[in-house]
């Protein structure tokens, strides 16, 4: 008899070794991707919600102003209003806006509200309505090239 003794071996061998770090790289790496594309989506959503709060607001503005003096409303935007405005995150951003249709009056056929065979209803009576059709625009410098937000509001009020 040998004085070797026979031993087992235990352990993981330097090809193994190898191979699974390989294989955790290449996990890593594709996990660091999505990772980075979902920064540059969030920061693309947070943009676009920073530019439509702008847009809403710029649509009430208008609102507010029509119902205050509708005709000088329609004749302050009818050139386009143009304007730079600093949003979170985008940054600086230009605003237009301008009026694409302006103060018409628009004649509805009398109508049977209650179903009675009547047409004079009290509600029947606004046969006119001035509108104006806003369109507003915004603009900025993203990462990803320039993008834009374009906004089209119909704001009508009745005559009685």
């Amino acid at each position: 008899m040998s004085n070797r003794v026979a031993r087992t071996e235990a352990g993981f061998s330097t090809v193994e070794v190898l191979i699974a770090i390989a294989v955790l790289s290449i996990g890593l790496l594709g996990f660091i991707g999505v990772l980075s594309s979902a920064q540059v989506l969030s920061r693309g959503s947070k943009e676009m919600n920073g530019a439509s709060n702008a847009i809403v607001s710029a649509v009430e503005k208008f609102r507010q102003e029509c119902r205050d003096d509708f005709d000088g409303a329609l004749s302050k935007y009818e050139d386009g209003l143009s304007e730079s405005v600093n949003l979170e995150p985008i940054g600086t951003a230009t605003l237009w806006r301008t009026t694409i249709l302006d103060e018409t009056a628009i004649q509805s056929p009398a109508i049977d509200i209650d179903g009675d065979g009547d047409t004079n209803d009290v509600v029947t009576d606004l046969t006119t309505v001035k509108a104006a059709v806003l369109r507003v625009r915004l603009e900025w410098k993203s990462a990803s090239g320039v993008r834009s937000l374009e906004h089209v509001a119909v704001i009508a009020r009745g005559d009685v």
